[in-house]
């Protein structure tokens, strides 16, 4: 009896044992096994986009046509930024400018706007609110330089074209944007005018206006 109750107790050690090791096994698996599904979702709201510009600008003193050869340019170029925040993507866009003349041609000023209608690309001479000479947007030339382009992400920007002023001009234009992401480009130029065969003596006025198009 006392050899057989050893012998059990040997069996049951036996089994205890078995059974420890498979639970170490079992627990070891389970450890490295798991997986859980994670998910969320995103959206592209409208953000801004926003342009922001300096026009150009000509000597303030008076320029000798005769010494200067019936021309003129100016001395700080106009600049132009257009900046994204959180901005849906939109393919392509663009930056036109066009010269007009004063809508109010007695007291030409900022707050008296342009006359694109009657006035469309030129700079006009005043006097007795009447315009007494022209220059015709085909006498100003334009040219784009010194593009910049930072941020992430952000579109393929590429300056405009030089040209004469006779129409509105493309001052710089973005494309390959996709309207489900969220861009934080900054995009800017520069634009220098310079105006030829200028005959007659005056002082001119006229609105450099840039329009955002998307």
């Amino acid at each position: 009896m006392g050899a057989g109750r050893q012998l059990s107790a040997k069996r049951r050690l036996a089994l205890a044992s078995g059974i420890f090791v498979v639970m170490v096994g079992f627990v070891g698996q389970q450890a490295f096994a798991g997986s859980t599904l994670i998910t969320f979702t995103t959206s592209v709201n409208s953000g801004s986009r926003t342009l922001a510009e300096l026009p150009p600008v000509f000597s303030g003193s008076t320029t000798d046509l005769t010494a200067n050869g019936a021309s003129l340019s100016t001395v700080t170029a106009a600049t132009t930024t257009v900046t994204e925040i959180l901005a849906s993507g939109v393919n392509p866009f663009s930056v036109t400018a066009q010269v007009c003349g004063p809508a109010n041609l007695t007291t030409p000023a900022a707050v008296n706007g342009e006359d694109c209608t009657n006035l469309p690309n030129q700079l006009d001479a005043l006097s007795g609110g009447a315009v007494t000479s022209v220059i015709q947007g085909s006498q100003i030339a334009a040219t784009n330089s010194t593009l910049t382009h930072v941020g992430t992400p952000q579109g393929t920007a590429a300056n405009g074209a030089n040209s004469t002023m006779s129409a509105p001009i493309t001052l710089l234009s973005v494309t390959g944007e996709s309207p489900t992401t969220a861009y934080n480009g900054v995009y800017a130029n520069r634009t220098a005018l310079a105006v030829s065969n200028v005959f007659d003596a005056g002082t001119y006025y006229g609105y450099w206006i840039t329009t955002l198009v998307t």
